[in-house]
């Protein structure tokens, strides 16, 4: 995709993180939450754009946009992907 990396960490250069389900499933937002890891990373996802110079979110998306996209050939708007609601 256009410019995609992966990163080792979670830090406010990453603007996705892709979570796992299965079809038809959807996961409990405080788990998704506590799978980031420390509390650093989870008020990143929950708090990082209030702090960002341009407001920029942390998409937390299923892995369907990333397939969808390749697929398709661009990338697709993440709202109709997303796992972790915005605030």
């Amino acid at each position: 995709m256009v410019g995609a990396k992966t990163s080792p960490k979670l830090d406010k250069n990453v603007t996705h993180v892709l979570t796992f389900h299965n079809p038809g499933q959807e996961l409990r937002p405080d788990w998704l939450l506590r799978s980031l890891r420390g509390e650093k990373e989870q008020e990143l996802v929950y708090y990082g754009h209030l702090c960002h110079p341009h407001g920029q979110y942390i998409n937390v998306v299923y892995q369907d946009w990333l397939v969808e996209s390749l697929a398709k050939g661009f990338i697709l708007c993440e709202m109709q992907f997303m796992a972790f609601p915005r605030l």
